[in-house]
């Protein structure tokens, strides 16, 4: 089978990796054909060969790092083996080498990135292999939880920080359309969502700017999306805007 992928470029007559199946399913290796139908951050387990690689130096640390183009004979794809694993693992990244890896699945702007995070060749002793990827894997599954919980709370907090940075409501409205019933309907929004934000309304008509009127933030509203959706509402309200 070497020899026919290094005459034709694929496998014709079979695998290598057909000789692990059962290997690969004690592993619980997926195929990379299942990569994208995945979350995004999702932890997994593959086996897979060397079809190519390139070793390249960190412009950053001057370290060498390489990119592999895997495949299982599902699918191939790019698999980046960064300075720390690459160091560890060199002599095993090599054209058609087998090996087993945990990776991290991370989608950019679109296009699959794959984070690997665990290396090991796939002709080892499958016990000492298995009882090393499962410590690995769960080791990387804790980590990604761990990752995304703080993501979740650095989002939150941006999301309250940035809330409570809008601290002026500015309406516009149309004095030419305005009627009693637009004033009692505003004055029941503002009672329905009282809050800290400082209001400022400013009338005006066809002619120009008639006047304004301040509300400061001790009779405020809340900075909330059901106040401005039923603001909307309003013919007389020309625009709507947080600061």
């Amino acid at each position: 089978m070497k020899r026919e992928y290094e005459l034709l470029g694929v496998y014709l007559n079979g695998h290598p990796l057909d000789e692990y199946r059962q290997l690969r399913e004690k592993l619980e290796c997926i195929a990379i054909s299942e990569l994208l139908a995945l979350p995004n951050g999702s932890v997994c387990r593959i086996a897979f060969t060397i079809e190519s690689l390139s070793v390249r130096i960190s412009s950053k640390n001057q370290r060498k790092f390489a990119i592999l183009t895997i495949g299982d004979g599902s699918e191939s794809c790019e698999l980046p083996i960064w300075s720390d694993l690459y160091e560890q693992h060199n002599a095993l990244l090599r054209d058609n080498q087998l090996l087993c890896a945990i990776i991290q699945k991370d989608v950019q702007e679109g296009r699959l990135r794959l984070q690997c995070r665990w290396l090991s060749d796939l002709t080892r002793d499958a016990q000492e292999i298995q009882l090393e990827c499962q410590t690995a894997f769960d080791l990387a599954k804790g980590l990604a939880k761990s990752f995304a919980q703080k993501e979740k709370k650095r989002s939150e907090k941006a999301g309250e920080e940035g809330k409570k940075m809008r601290s002026r409501l500015r309406m516009t409205l149309d004095a030419d359309l305005m009627r009693l019933s637009h004033i009692l309907a505003i004055k029941e929004v503002f009672r329905s969502y009282p809050g800290a934000v400082a209001i400022e309304i400013e009338f005006v008509s066809a002619k120009g700017r008639i006047g304004s009127v301040q509300i400061d933030s001790a009779w405020g509203v809340e900075d909330h999306p059901a106040l401005e959706k039923k603001m909307h509402t309003l013919r007389a309200i020309k625009s709507l805007v947080w600061e």
